[in-house]
């Protein structure tokens, strides 16, 4: 007995020409509250819910042609295809439900969402799916992907301290913190594991993230100026904290005399005269060439 295909793998089969007729004439719904999910559009009381001047079925949402159980995302994808090394399928879920060390992303970050089912672009349009970066993504780098893996702010692109990019779209080896950079991070960054020392809001005592919303944000929650040659960065001397700060977890808190930068004494012993020069101090750049 030959068995009975699939919806799923009926749709992917048909031409897009074709596809689109018929998801145009079955589906509806736009995502105006931008959650990434399909609204269902008002109904005119005659069934005419696609405004195509044909009376159409109650609308399915984004899920009937791809992902499953209200959430529009795959697995599975539009070929029915569950496994994270199909291309249709990747990592989207990772990417998507967030975790303890990050946010989940929403589909605007990759694609653009289209406002309504028949949309140019959408389903008339050959797969694969069209990959159009924006938000976070594209912070301070030209984001591109070549088909296998992402080269955008999140993964590394316009990082200093984290050069590795993307794994494969289409890998399963999860991710640890030595996915993105070193565990710490090489020269010129401090030769210590305490992320929490200088981290205060984004990373714990014990090294895991405390706040995934301000990990990855594009924000490098750290001392700025020239605290990382002080704390061990670039071949300078690893001081405490409180060297210079009355509170070991100062973070842009007062100096220990409770002058500024221009009238502190605190500096003395190693910058003996007031030769600390204030303006070179917040413009250092241990980075820098």
């Amino acid at each position: 007995m030959t068995p009975t295909p699939s919806p799923r793998s009926f749709l992917a089969a048909l031409p897009w020409a074709v596809l689109s007729f018929a998801c145009t004439a079955a589906c509806g719904g736009d995502d105006s509250t931008g959650d990434g999910t399909a609204d269902v559009p008002a109904d005119d009381g005659a069934g005419e819910a696609l405004d195509d001047g044909a009376v159409d079925d109650a609308p399915a949402a984004c899920d009937s042609c791809h992902g499953a159980g209200g959430n529009p995302n795959p697995p599975p994808a539009l070929d029915g295809a569950t496994e994270s090394t199909a291309r249709g399928v990747g990592a989207h879920a990772a990417h998507l439900a967030g975790s303890t060390w990050h946010l989940g992303l929403r589909c605007q970050h990759c694609h653009v969402v289209p406002a309504t089912v028949d949309a140019a672009g959408h389903i008339d349009d050959a797969r694969p799916a069209d990959v159009t970066f924006s938000g976070l993504a594209v912070v301070g780098v030209e984001a591109s992907w070549d088909g296998a893996a992402c080269n955008v702010f999140c993964h590394g692109g316009a990082m200093r301290i984290a050069p590795r990019r993307s794994g494969p779209w289409t890998g399963d080896g999860g991710t640890t913190c030595t996915s993105c950079h070193d565990l710490p991070p090489g020269a010129p960054h401090p030769p210590a594991a305490d992320c929490s020392r200088c981290h205060l809001d984004v990373a714990a005592a014990d090294g895991t993230i405390a706040r995934p919303v301000l990990h990855i944000d594009s924000v490098v929650a750290a001392p700025h100026g020239a605290h990382l040659v002080h704390l061990g960065g670039n071949g300078g001397s690893d001081l405490p904290c409180n060297t210079c700060h009355p509170d070991g977890r100062a973070y842009h808190g007062p100096l220990r005399d409770g002058g500024t930068l221009e009238s502190t004494t605190v500096c003395d012993p190693c910058h003996a005269g007031g030769t600390v020069d204030a303006a070179a101090w917040r413009g250092y750049d241990p980075y820098a060439p």
